[in-house]
């Protein structure tokens, strides 16, 4: 059984705001400009929006938190961009409703 339609894109706007919150947030404390805060979802978390560990760490543990998801780190290393990180987000949610035979 899948997510109905209309649910998903629910879901997904909720994530699509989360993630550019957060990935703005960290933008600007990375570039210490509070105005540029631009990225693409296919931007590269490492090479494009310049992430360390620890950043790319308070993106997984903030999405965690957020939409009630467990993220194992062997699964983590996985994402390298925003449009990856979204998807893996939307199936983690989707999985989690499944489980709790949560019914659409």
């Amino acid at each position: 059984m899948y997510l109905d339609d209309s649910l998903k894109k629910i879901i997904e706007k909720d994530v699509d705001k989360f993630l550019k919150k957060e990935i703005s947030e960290i933008i600007r404390e990375i570039t210490g400009n509070l105005e540029s805060t631009e990225y693409d979802e296919n931007s590269n978390f490492k090479t494009d929006l310049n992430f360390d560990s620890l950043d790319y760490t308070r993106l997984i543990v903030d999405a965690e938190d957020t939409f009630n998801i467990e993220i194992k780190d062997s699964e983590n290393v996985k994402f390298s961009t925003p449009k990856e990180f979204k998807e893996y987000i939307l199936k983690k949610i989707e999985q989690r409703e499944l489980e709790r035979g949560f019914k659409y």
